[in-house]
């Protein structure tokens, strides 16, 4: 197979989003588009979103109970933020994919999961802070298909074949919600300590399909269909601590500590279809039946340890944000192990292994508040967002009895942008954020 090479360059275009809260509402284009192994894609907040995450110091907005809990200390009025639809527009081109100028492509326009989050209060506990959120950890949707229609083209084991028609599909599909509450609490004079618990809800889809049919001069016609699907859900608990401290020159250092997710309970699914039926007159290759299905097999999610660390400093009437966070490596293990199955028609033993393995990695960003007047502030941000994934997409497109859930192997680059107008009283955030990535591997 010749390399894979793909250029993914993304733009989530507005249609329509309108956030109404007590401290703000934002109409904004933001790009949601990442596996499980990258950890910056999604961003939380009206102005944590145009920074691109890079607020773990200073994050002033509700996004504060994803990026620092403390952080609630420093919202003083009651808060609450509606989540609304922002469309997006979603190109995928894979270059080579199967071959010389055998290239696939998919588009997409979709919604985009906001954050919903709110701020309450405890009566017999004055000097402490607390907040809800539920958010989309990940909403992953890679996929990709080809498709040819090809005439006078010779297919091992049928003679003379005349006509060949074929489709490859692939598709990724994780979503991963969490839902869960936030405390924070001031002990002493600028410092704060919190803390997040979120249930999480991990649903994930891997399967990839071929169906081809040939025609043979003889009027003999061929099928062949091979399917695969792997899904699972589980349930887990994942928690977040952090602290802030506020210096003598007014900036902000924080941070946090992310724990892996601690299962519930989950379960998982494996199904398996293969069928191949040539006329005795212009195949030789033997038929094939093969089908099995499993339902409620044991699963096993895991998900890296964090440590993040940022710093907010003021710069005459603007604010610089530093952030930084460290995700731990996690060791290879099954996933999802389906018990070995034989085929009906050849008594072939088949197996299968959902596999993971993350390496460690740090993210990083930078963000900038630009004070223009009373009224209107402006915002420039940057991340990176490298990936921990392992996997090789070539696995995926030959087949293979072991396969892992990310391929994407490449970073994804952030930039941020737009302006805040504080308008009676409600903040109105307007901008758009950018994702690009240049993605190679040998398949």
């Amino acid at each position: 197979m010749n390399p894979l090479s793909a250029k993914i360059s993304r733009r989530n275009v507005l249609v329509s989003c309108l956030l109404f809260s007590v401290i703000g509402c934002i109409c904004i284009s933001s790009t949601v588009y990442a596996q499980n192994g990258h950890y910056w894609t999604q961003h939380y907040g009206t102005k944590s979103m145009l920074l691109s995450g890079s607020v773990i110091g200073g994050v002033d907005d509700l996004g504060a109970v994803f990026y620092n809990p403390s952080r609630l200390t420093s919202i003083e009025s009651p808060a609450f933020i509606i989540s609304a639809d922002v469309y997006q527009i979603s190109n995928l081109k894979l270059e080579d994919t199967f071959g010389d100028k055998f290239n696939s492509k998919s588009s997409d326009i979709g919604t985009v999961p906001s954050l919903t989050a709110g701020t309450f209060n405890v009566p017999f506990m004055k000097n402490h802070h607390f907040g809800w959120a539920i958010l989309s950890r990940h909403n992953d949707d890679l996929g990709f298909s080809f498709r040819n229609d090809r005439d006078d083209e010779d297919f091992p084991g049928i003679e003379q074949a005349v006509d060949l028609n074929y489709n490859f599909d692939i598709s990724n599909r994780l979503n991963e919600q969490w839902t869960g509450f936030a405390w924070a609490h001031e002990p002493g004079k600028d410092f704060s300590v919190g803390a997040s618990v979120f249930l999480s809800r991990v649903r994930l889809s891997k399967s990839n399909s071929i169906d081809f049919q040939v025609l043979s001069d003889l009027n003999d016609l061929v099928i062949y269909r091979y399917n695969r699907n792997a899904s699972f859900l589980q349930y887990g608990i994942v928690m977040k601590l952090g602290m802030s401290k506020r210096l003598s020159n007014n900036s902000v250092v924080g941070i946090t500590l992310l724990t892996p997710t601690i299962q519930l309970t989950g379960d998982a699914s494996y199904r398996y279809e293969e069928f191949y039926n040539g006329l005795d007159s212009s195949s030789t290759t033997p038929d094939i039946y093969t089908v099995d299905v499993q339902d409620d097999l044991d699963m096993d999610y895991r998900t890296p340890w964090a440590f993040g660390v940022g710093y907010t400093i003021p710069w005459k009437r603007n604010l610089i944000h530093f952030s930084a966070e460290w995700f731990s490596s996690v060791s290879a293990y099954d996933i999802v192990k389906a018990a070995d199955h034989t085929s009906q028609s050849s008594g072939d033993t088949i197996s299968f292994t959902l596999k993971d393995e993350l390496t460690s990695v740090i993210n990083y960003g930078v963000g900038v508040e630009i004070y223009i007047n009373e009224k209107v502030s402006g915002f420039l941000s940057f991340s990176a967002d490298n990936s921990a994934a392992t996997g090789d997409l070539s696995n995926v497109i030959s087949n293979s009895s072991e396969l892992t859930i990310s391929n994407m192997q490449s970073p994804y680059y952030h930039f941020g942008g737009g302006v805040v107008l504080n308008l009676l009283g409600a903040d109105i955030t307007l901008g758009t954020t950018y994702t690009c990535l240049l993605y190679t591997s040998d398949a």
